[in-house]
């Protein structure tokens, strides 16, 4: 996966920042050849220390601790900018890989039965986004693409930011996402039909059942809270999900309501943590997406804005 081309231009980027020591994180997708990376690094007389913790997404970053380690530099593999305040430098290296999805639109295309079609995508597949354009221009689509408030990548979407859609949700009939897995498109809530390209499954499906989905499992979670009486209102110490403002504003009105509420702070939330305190419900002030993890973690989970819902 680090193959002499990607690792000459993170040497590049590394040499620009003129890093000696270096803290390396990336996704768990990527740590199986990483340690190639490591000792390429090594071998150029970089001084590289491995962050094993797992990395959720360029909100999740590991700046901190780089610099407790004496470090000059983060290297971040697999997200692009998301936070511009950082404890010491960070490298972005978003890893792209341009996927053809042209051989899957072909046999799909009486899916897209909509004329003007709007793109989002992960930042590891932007630069596919061109010939995807060009294909479903030669098909009659009129397409459009926004830029990502972050990143100012076109079409780019995270867990928690559909800026890119929102920017042109008024001009197309339908979105299309090109991907992998569902993450990312059922995520998206909004009034108008989405599609997904998944390279996974090599096929072209819409995902609307599955926002639906997500949506009644909101709904319903909103309904049982009501009666609830212990909330736990959750904070990250991630250092782009960290929210204690919002908490306590959630804090003194659940508390108006006559909830018991109470602040917990974690960097990653887990069902140990959370057992036997007698919690029936986390108010989730981090990545909003921790919500679907209700099942895992055994309770009921809101957002922030389903608060209001509750009263």
């Amino acid at each position: 996966m680090f193959d002499s081309v990607r690792i000459r231009e993170i040497e590049k980027l590394l040499k620009k920042r003129g890093a000696k020591r270096v803290m390396v994180q990336v996704p768990e997708g990527l740590k199986v050849s990483v340690l190639k990376l490591i000792d390429k690094l090594n071998e150029k007389g970089y001084e590289c220390l491995l962050c094993i913790e797992p990395s959720f997404g360029a909100c999740d970053l590991a700046d901190k601790e780089a610099k407790e380690m004496g470090c000059d530099v983060l290297l971040h593999i697999g997200h692009a900018i998301f936070m511009k305040k950082t404890a010491l430098p960070v490298i972005y290296y978003e890893y792209f890989i341009e996927y053809d999805f042209i051989p899957i639109l072909k046999r799909h295309m009486s899916m897209l039965s909509y004329k003007k079609i709007g793109l989002l995508t992960t930042v590891q597949f932007v630069k596919s986004l061109p010939k995807v354009k060009r294909f479903l221009e030669t098909h009659g689509k009129e397409v459009f693409t926004g830029k990502n408030k972050h990143s100012g990548y076109e079409a780019q979407v995270l867990g928690c930011d559909f800026s890119a859609a929102l920017a042109i949700k008024d001009k197309v009939d339908c979105f299309l996402f090109l991907g992998s897995g569902k993450f990312h498109p059922a995520g998206f809530s909004i009034n108008k039909p989405v599609f997904a390209c998944d390279i996974e499954s090599g096929r072209v499906y819409d995902i609307g059942k599955e926002i639906k989905k997500e949506e009644i499992k909101r709904r319903l979670a909103i309904e049982k809270a009501k009666n609830a009486k212990y909330f736990a209102i959750y904070v990250s110490t991630k250092p782009g999900q960290h929210r204690l403002d919002v908490a306590m504003k959630i804090k003194r009105k659940l508390e108006r309501l006559g909830k018991h509420a109470y602040i917990v702070v974690a960097n990653t939330l887990t069902k140990e943590k959370i057992e036997g305190m007698g919690i029936e419900v986390i108010v989730n002030t981090a990545c909003p997406r921790i919500r679907e993890d209700s099942k895992a973690l055994g309770k009921i989970i809101l957002n922030p804005e389903d608060i209001e819902k509750i009263a």
